[in-house]
């Protein structure tokens, strides 16, 4: 077994940088950014099986990025499978992305980008394959990363308690390194599990995701800082599948945004209870910040500016003290 990096040993103040530049110099170029609020801790090993690496990395929170620039720094050409044992990582390649609990598995590419982001300390057991050994079926399994294996599926539950314990037994030296036999027993059960796994068709379903978008789009409406970017890397997704999320809804995601800001503005000047509110402040409270901006959208969308608006409805509201009908 290799350590290639305990923290323990580097000055607080060095130790995001080294972990990176070992990670980079072990397996290939990545940016990690601490998400700990102390300084960075973290251990990582490497175990030699024939092609295959094998490792287990211990860390605190972070977030991983496999750019274009790191790529075109240098590509290993290889494909990195996971099994989570301890704490939860999500990760995304492509326009699939999946979040890993304790005892499931994903594969990611190492010719794409790609990013995971561990939300809390956690542990990850590692092997990295050689794409020359997937030989034909590369294609099938480059195009199903970021997909999770659930734990207690029928193909998780038999494998990863066995390529964790493997790890293990390596580690410990009751097996042996360098194991040609081993190794491709282990990579024919990467190969299965990659291959046979869950169906990556619809890894996050749209069904599933646009609601929760919808929602998070609601209790943001204040700020004028949402829009696409923001949204796609708060739920881990490119800002592409993100707009074609939302093409059944015949709108783009800024026009859904737009049009949910000017409902909230249009039920806050019909309401007799903020009478007494100015127009802007109303616009600004739903993040329509500029005043002459929202009276032009206001128009376009109900054909009357804001102030027009809210004195139609201030005539049809009845007296103070009586009721609709009259008394």
């Amino acid at each position: 077994m290799t350590l290639l990096i305990d923290t323990s040993t580097v000055p607080p103040e060095d130790r995001i940088e080294a972990w990176s530049d070992v990670a980079g110099r072990s397996y290939h170029p990545v940016h990690i950014s601490s998400l700990a609020s102390r300084p960075y801790a973290g251990r990582m090993t490497r175990l030699d099986l024939g092609l295959i690496w094998a490792g287990i990395v211990t860390a605190d929170p972070n977030t991983v990025l496999r750019t274009p620039r790191g790529i075109a720094l240098g590509d290993p050409e290889r494909v990195d499978f996971y099994v989570m044992r301890r704490g939860r990582c999500h990760i995304s390649q492509d326009d699939r992305s999946c979040t890993l609990t304790p005892g499931d598995m994903s594969h990611l590419d190492s010719s794409r980008p790609y990013v995971m982001r561990a939300m809390e300390p956690f542990e990850l057991i590692t092997f990295s394959v050689p794409k020359v050994m997937l030989r034909s079926q590369l294609d099938q399994i480059s195009g199903r990363t970021a997909v999770r294996i659930p734990g207690d599926s029928a193909l998780g539950s038999l494998m990863a308690p066995f390529l964790a314990g493997l790890v293990d037994r390596l580690a410990r030296g009751e097996v042996a390194e360098h194991h040609e036999e081993l190794s491709e027993s282990v990579f024919g059960l990467l190969r299965a599990v990659s291959v046979e796994g869950p169906s990556s068709t619809q890894p996050t379903p749209s069904a599933a995701l646009r609601p929760r978008i919808k929602a998070y789009i609601d209790e943001r409406l204040d700020d004028p800082r949402l829009g696409p970017e923001t949204i796609a890397a708060a739920h881990f997704i490119s800002v592409r599948y993100l707009h074609k999320l939302f093409e059944p809804e015949g709108v783009s995601v800024s026009e859904w945004i737009r049009h949910r800001r000017l409902d909230r503005c249009q039920r806050d000047l019909a309401n007799p209870a903020l009478a007494h509110q100015a127009i802007v402040t109303i616009a600004s409270r739903w993040g329509l910040t500029n005043g002459p901006h929202f009276s032009r959208l206001f128009r376009s969308r109900y054909g009357c500016s804001p102030r027009e608006y809210r004195a139609r409805i201030a005539g049809r509201q009845p007296p103070s003290g009586t009721s609709a009908h009259g008394s």
